[in-house]
């Protein structure tokens, strides 16, 4: 994992379309994302003047990648590419937590 996420990051891919995978050279998607399974996604949503970035996670060889993305943009006359954001990945690991509900 160490090795992809340091390929990745050296590639400096600039996020230009909602669909961040579609900015990955092939090879790279096909290797590695195309089976990929999405296991959490919209975590550590960091809001902008234009636009907003969140952390989604894929399980790759029963390890965790985290790729920051930009997720919403809030002006109708911006596009993702405007946004200037290049794409961050990072390994990730799962955690459990506690919450608490209304019992019935």
């Amino acid at each position: 994992m160490k090795e992809l996420i340091e390929k990745l990051n050296a590639l400096q891919i600039d996020q230009t379309r909602y669909e961040w995978e579609g900015n990955l050279p092939e090879d790279i998607f096909e290797t590695y994302f195309k089976d990929a399974e999405v296991v959490d996604s919209e975590l550590d949503v960091d809001k902008h003047r234009w636009y907003e970035t969140s952390v989604l996670v894929y399980k790759i060889d029963n390890k965790f990648l985290g790729v920051e993305t930009v997720t919403d943009v809030f002006s109708e006359q911006m596009g993702y590419s405007d946004c200037g954001h290049t794409l961050n990945f990072f390994e990730m690991e799962e955690f459990k937590t506690v919450s608490y509900r209304i019992k019935k």
